[in-house]
This record gives structure tokens, sequence and C-alpha cells, in this order.
């Protein structure tokens, strides 16, 4: 695979953590949907020998989406027209073909709802991440513009007070009115972006990052602890609530495990060149057709080992999951590219909408 200049001269350690950061996602979703951990959060889940070891590994692994949305924050979002046809595009290719796929399999009825849902998936939020982040990403000139008429002072009393909402009055009480829905929502999406413009621009982060490794260990292990503790003496619920994306030491592990990959300095053209294909990768394994065959076939093929040959299958099974959805992306963005760069020069010359 040829190498753009692009490419060959980035920075690798943030693409890196890109692919990792989706193969941690991969692996929550093997564990909440497979394992069915889900369940917790209707008080229905068969508490077993295995529990705890799903508890643990979530506790690791549930940082993936509030991790690429701090990336997004912490460099800002540099808003080009292309890379929203793009996103676009992708977004209603996998929608359509996965349902074209999942109608010839099998044979079933598709109802108007779903018809909706699938024929305009970022209105009707098929994908909730994708929603919120197409959204994001075409809010952020008027946030980056915003940000940099702000005081530091202003500027931070706007942090203060959003995670207070978010974090505090949201994780605690969640109040329908505030739209934050255990962070899965725009409303958060924001905040992490908005959090991660003032990290970069006013936090000295040399001793974060020389300390983020033995950091994000130890944060991780105490959301086992809350959720182990919540299971127990307080009920499946509360221990369900403790992975909501919107707990504050969620959030604050997602941050030091991205300051681990910020000290890395290396230039790598592979690396780069995967980085780009993952959020194919999530549409195509997060889809309800694809995700029925990985988490109740693939996943429960591997469920009656011993718990360490468990866990190495489930990240092997996580790695074959994101090769193959890879291999499809790459092959669709070979596809599209001709057709991205034709409704992007569409666009600009009707409207003018670049810059």
């Amino acid at each position: 695979m040829a190498a753009t200049s692009k490419e060959l001269t980035r920075e690798s350690g943030t693409e890196l953590l890109r692919i990792l950061l989706m193969l941690m996602i991969i692996t929550h979703h093997l564990i909440v949907h497979g394992a069915k951990l889900e369940l917790l959060g209707s008080n229905s889940f068969s508490i077993d020998s295995r529990t705890n070891f799903y508890l643990f590994l979530n506790s690791f692994f549930v940082i993936g989406v509030d991790g690429f949305i701090f990336i997004s924050g912490f460099y800002g979002i540099n808003y080009k027209l292309k890379g929203l046809v793009n996103i676009i595009l992708q977004v209603v290719f996998y929608s359509l073909v996965l349902l074209v796929l999942s109608k010839f399999v099998t044979h079933s009825h598709i109802g108007v709802r779903a018809l909706m849902s699938n024929v305009f998936p970022i209105m009707t939020g098929r994908w909730w991440f994708i929603t919120a982040y197409i959204f994001l990403y075409i809010f952020s000139p008027i946030l980056n513009a915003a940000i940099a008429q702000l005081s530091k002072q202003k500027f931070g009393f706007i942090i203060i007070a959003w995670t207070v909402m978010i974090c505090v009055s949201g994780f605690v009480f969640d109040p329908s009115v505030l739209g934050v829905h255990n962070g899965y929502s725009l409303n958060s999406m924001l905040y992490i972006y908005l959090l991660g413009r003032y990290i970069n621009k006013y936090v000295n982060t040399t001793k974060i990052e020389a300390n983020a490794v033995y950091s994000y260990i130890f944060f991780s292990l105490i959301i086992f602890a809350c959720a182990f503790l919540s299971l127990k003496y307080a009920g499946q619920v509360l221990a369900w609530k403790v992975f909501a994306y919107n707990n504050p030491l969620i959030l604050l592990s997602s941050i030091l495990f991205f300051f681990i990959f910020k000290r890395m300095k290396f230039r790598s053209a592979a690396v780069n060149t995967i980085a780009v294909g993952v959020l194919g990768v999530y549409l195509l394994h997060s889809n309800s057709f694809t995700a029925g065959y990985i988490y109740r076939v693939a996943f429960v093929s591997i469920q009656h080992f011993n718990i360490i040959v468990h866990f190495m299958l489930m990240i092997l099974l996580a790695c074959i999951v994101f090769s193959v959805c890879l291999a499809v992306e790459y092959l669709r963005a070979k596809l599209f590219k001709p057709v991205a760069e034709l409704i992007t020069q569409s666009l600009e010359r009707r409207f003018s909408l670049e810059g």
C-alpha cells in the first residue's frame, strides 16, 4: 500500500492510540453485548463465576469513546467540507448495504421504522456516536472561533459549569432536561471536546504524561472496585451506572490513557494508514446485522473455555473483527473517493461552503 507524504510525515503516536481505542471499543462491545453485561442496567444479568472478570476487563476497556472525543478536543477539529462528505458517505453506505444484506440473508420483514432508520441513519441516530460526532464536526468552526475569543478565566468557568452539569448532576441524577443520557449524547461530546481544548491551551501536562501509565491503571482499578462493590452491596443497576461514559473516573482514565501515547514520537506510514479506517471499523462491526453474528455466534463459541484462554480468544476475536472491517473499509474508501470528490466540488461551487 503506497503511503502519501502526509501519512509519512504525520506523528504516529496518536494514530496508534486511535487503533488501540477502536480495539478497546470492540472488546468493550464483546463484554457488554456478547457477555450481556448490559443486562445489569435492567437488573436482569445472570451473575456467575465470570461476572467479576467481565467487570474487571470492562473497567479498562470502557474508555474508548471518551478517548476518541478527547483526541478531537485536544488537537481541535479542522473542519473540511470534504471530511464531512466522506463521513456522511461512510454512514449511508454501511447503513444501506447492510440493510440489503440483512434482508437477503435473513429474509426478514423490514418495517417502516427500520427502513427510515437505515435510509436516514444520521437524522434518526442509527449510530448514536456518529450522529453526535457529525454535529460536533459541523459545529467545530463555531466552537473553535468562540474559544479563541475567550479569556482563560471565562473558558475555565465554562469548563467548571459544564463539568457540574455532565459529571455531577448528569452522572448522579441524570435529569432528562439536561440531555446527558449517561454520556451517550451530543451534550457530553461537546463537553469533552471543550475540556480537551482547555487542557491543550492552559494545562502543563508534563507531570501527567510522566505518570500516565500508572495513573491509568490506578483509576481503572478504582472503576473496577466501584463496580464490584456496587454489584455486591447496592445491586446491578448501580453497578452498571459505574460504566456510564460521563462517570468522571472513566473520563479521567481516558484522558490519562491519551497522555501515555502523546509522548510517543515516531512516524509509521502503516500505522497512519490503518488509523484512517477506524471509523469504518466502528460502523461495520456495531451494525445490528453484523453485531448479531459477532456476539451471538463468534463470542458464544469462545465462552466455554477457561478464563485465561477465554481472554486470549476475546482479544484475538477483536483483532479479527478489526482486520476484516478494516479491509472492507479500505475497499469502500477506494471506490467512493471519486464520488466524495465530485460531491465536494459540486457543493463548493454551488454554496461556497468550504472555509
